[in-house]
């Protein structure tokens, strides 16, 4: 059998099971991202900016949700710049060029095809977790006060 043939045997198997819609995959690093839910996170996006804040969720498509997000971005003309230096195959960069910028957005979904990385900055904070740690007891005891039409408390005459 020359290379690149077929055994006779072989069954080919058609390729209808290849769709060219987009499949969510839950695979172990989506697994393991649902325990970073709470956590606060870095995400780097594919226009090279950098958003901060608490992960809320995230589905198969990897889009993410973040609350209290803030964002990192070069200027262009920062960018500009970079590309020169890399051009010009410098080895030290001078950053005294670089200027980034900081917007505070806070709700945020970021669609997943723009996701490159998602880095763990900071565990979530205890008394965010556990809504009964935040509150103290009070010693009052709620009671419903009723009322008759000439306006006294029913059960006093």
């Amino acid at each position: 059998m020359a290379i690149g043939q077929i055994p006779r045997k072989a069954k080919l198997v058609s390729p209808s099971f290849i769709s060219h819609s987009i499949v969510p995959v839950l695979t172990n690093s989506t697994l393991s991202q649902s325990k970073l839910i709470g956590f606060k996170v870095k995400v780097t996006s594919t226009n090279t900016s950098e958003y901060i804040g608490t992960l809320l969720s995230f589905d198969g498509y990897m889009n993410i949700v973040l609350s209290d997000c803030e964002e990192f971005r070069l200027t262009k003309k920062s960018q500009l710049e970079l590309r020169k230096q890399t051009k010009q195959k410098k080895y030290i960069i001078d950053e005294s060029v670089i200027k980034e910028q900081k917007r505070l957005l806070g709700l945020v979904i970021i669609r997943g095809e723009n996701v490159i990385s998602v880095v763990a900055l900071a565990a979530p904070n205890k008394l965010d977790a556990k809504p009964h740690l935040r509150l103290k007891r009070g010693k009052g005891v709620v009671k419903p006060v009723l009322k008759t039409l000439n306006g006294a408390r029913a059960g006093s005459r």
